[in-house]
């Protein structure tokens, strides 16, 4: 597990990482962070530098009939996603289990709203990872 000195450089080691080509599972216990990482992301592709699909989910979506239906059908919807960034409205009993496309998870958490085995349980929804990058 790699953990990072402040969100933004955990942000630009993310991004870089993504602009080559890795396809990365984000999950925030802040919604505004997840916000924050698909409004740079969607500036990347206004740009033309990345040309990956995203998905994201807050509460903004997440009670949404199109979201729950990806939702329920997870490992499916994320077959082809370069990139995902949830918060905690991608909830207790989801798996995106192996054979996922992802290859490292990222992870922003403040002290502001969960506990630590909240966030434990959001790194761990993609399974079968072992590339963890953290900022706490």
């Amino acid at each position: 597990m790699r953990m990072y000195e402040s969100p933004n450089h955990l942000r630009e080691a993310m991004i870089q990482r993504l602009l080559k080509g890795e396809k990365i599972y984000f999950c925030s216990n802040s919604k505004e962070q997840v916000k924050n990482v698909e409004k740079q992301i969607e500036k990347l592709q206004r740009n033309g530098l990345f040309k990956g699909d995203v998905w994201t989910v807050t509460s903004d979506n997440s009670g949404q009939e199109e979201t729950q239906t990806k939702i329920s059908e997870i490992n499916k919807t994320v077959e082809n996603l370069s990139f995902i960034a949830a918060s905690p409205s991608l909830g207790t009993g989801v798996s995106i289990d192996k054979g996922h496309p992802f290859v490292s998870t990222w992870g922003y958490f403040n002290n502001r709203s969960g506990t630590v085995e909240q966030a434990h349980q959001q790194l761990a929804r993609a399974r079968g990872i072992t590339d963890y990058n953290v900022y706490v």
